[in-house]
């Protein structure tokens, strides 16, 4: 019996798991990740492309995610941590609101000037203010946050596979409270939420520009010593020899 309760309460508590895998293909990179999004329990998962690590949390088995990747790839299981629940700050007191000021109406006067706006220069060279248009470049990697109505398991798990299944997805996490999940990586946002809404209810919060990290300036290597092959060198074997020279 207390084996038994050690198992259940290992079990219960979220963990975070970082396994090796080897993925050369797209291919089995979207089976990989429609793997291991069917579990349930799963809260985050994360994968570096370039190292080919993937980071799963929640409370899942991880031997049985690495037994069923195993039938994929090449998967090692690297490290698992217990990840503790984050800490409850006391809510800081709101300020009151100050009252609002009171607004005095005025009469308008309209005056007649000699030389008023007319819609036939709307098309000149002085364009009216109110036609403008906002250029936004589109990003490389963006952090996109969806609002979800999910209730079920059953459709929790139909949004966690069609989300894995675009390719360019870098990082999935989803909170089960408040129903947002986040999706970081070189994907269509709008297509994203196109397809979550074929399942249920799905808006787009926010999406954020991620930047790179910042590359550290690398220290300055010494310049390498450059060694000289001389015809004429100096031989030890000469050192105590004498040279007599007689002129002639």
């Amino acid at each position: 019996t207390f084996g038994l309760a050690i198992v259940i309460k290992n079990l219960s508590t979220s963990q975070k798991s970082v396994l090796q895998l080897s993925v050369h293909e797209e291919r089995i990179r979207k089976k990989v990740w429609a793997t291991v999004s069917k579990f349930s329990g799963v809260t985050s998962i994360a994968m570096d492309d370039k190292t080919g690590k993937m980071t799963v949390v929640g409370e899942v088995d991880v031997p049985l995610i690495v037994k069923k990747l195993r039938k994929i790839c090449n998967a090692e299981l690297v490290t698992v941590e217990v990840v503790k629940p984050p800490e409850k700050k006391p809510e800081p007191e709101k300020p009151t609101p100050p009252k609002p000021a009171e607004i005095v109406a005025f009469p308008v006067t309209h005056f007649s000037y000699p030389y008023q706006y007319h819609s036939s220069y709307a098309n000149s060279y002085y364009q009216p203010c109110d036609n403008y248009r906002v250029v936004v470049e589109e990003p490389n990697t963006c952090k996109s946050v969806l609002q979800l109505s999910v209730h079920e398991e059953r459709i929790r798990k139909k949004v966690w596979a069609t989300v894995s299944k675009f390719s360019g997805v870098t990082s999935i996490a989803m909170d089960d409270k408040t129903g947002k999940m986040t999706v970081v990586g070189e994907v269509d946002v709008p297509l994203i939420v196109k397809k979550l809404r074929k399942i249920c209810n799905a808006e787009l919060v926010t999406v954020e520009v991620v930047k790179p990290p910042e590359k550290k300036p690398e220290p300055e290597k010494p310049t390498p010593v450059t060694h000289f092959s001389y015809p004429y060198q100096y031989h030890s074997s000469y050192a105590n020899s004498y040279y007599i020279s007689t002129m002639q």
